[in-house]
């Protein structure tokens, strides 16, 4: 693992800074923003968001190909081949 420097401790710190003093001048500017309406609206968005997120993946998945990538079939996995033609299932 890569050791952290002095220089680069001390410019995160500062990135570090600068964002706590914006997040705090923003809080200060607008302090409605976290009243208890607006988080209530903002978690059924966020809740609302995220299940139809879960509802998109879920259709992908299924229009997924069954079967593996070369496109064998379940009873082609299954079985070894002996010979010419003849498989065995295993």
């Amino acid at each position: 693992m890569m050791e952290v420097g002095f220089w680069q401790q001390l410019i995160g710190l500062s990135f570090l800074a600068f964002f706590a003093y914006l997040t705090y001048q923003s809080i200060k500017s607008n302090p409605g923003a976290f009243s208890g309406h607006n988080i209530n609206k903002s978690f059924k968005s966020m809740g609302l968001l995220a299940l139809l997120l879960i509802g998109f993946v879920t259709l992908l998945v299924g229009f997924l190909p069954q079967g593996n990538i070369t496109g064998a079939t379940a009873a082609q996995e299954a079985s070894v081949r002996i010979g010419k033609d003849q498989y065995r299932s295993v």
